[in-house]
């Protein structure tokens, strides 16, 4: 069974996850590590499982940073203000997955944990100084 018919089972026909587990010959923790593993988050207000979800908020120095994920499209709506309220600035970002070797990953989580920084960020950059001027010119 695949993850989606999963959820489906979960969000739409109202089984639980006990339920689900026993249809599919499994454990509720396997359920929940499938879905995990997957992506998937489990939204309590919304008392359901949804793909991609982040509500981040970061407080840096002086500024403030908030990211909302639109589950429908997959693109962030990223608004940027400094604290005297002098720039606004809305990025649009687009969630894409792309697969990485395990070393790779790996050192990745290790330079966030040492450097105290998100993975996503040194990504973000990795690829804005990798990626050359001319091709963000492009209309």
């Amino acid at each position: 069974m695949e993850i989606v018919d999963i959820v489906k089972l979960y969000n739409e026909d109202g089984l639980g996850l006990k339920e689900i587990a026993e249809k599919i010959n499994s454990s509720k923790s396997t359920v929940q590590r499938k879905l995990k593993n997957d992506g998937w988050q489990y939204n309590r207000k919304e008392n359901k499982y949804e793909k991609n979800v982040s509500r981040e908020t970061t407080n840096i120095e002086t500024n403030v940073s908030r990211e909302t994920i639109d589950n429908g499209d997959n693109v962030i709506n990223t608004t940027t203000n400094n604290e005297n309220n002098v720039s606004r600035e809305t990025i649009e970002v687009v969630n894409r997955t792309y697969g990485i070797p395990s070393d790779l990953d790996r050192a990745l989580k290790i330079k966030c944990a040492i450097e105290g920084k998100k993975a996503v960020d040194i990504v973000r950059e990795a690829l804005k100084n990798a990626v050359e001027q001319k091709y963000f010119d492009y209309k």
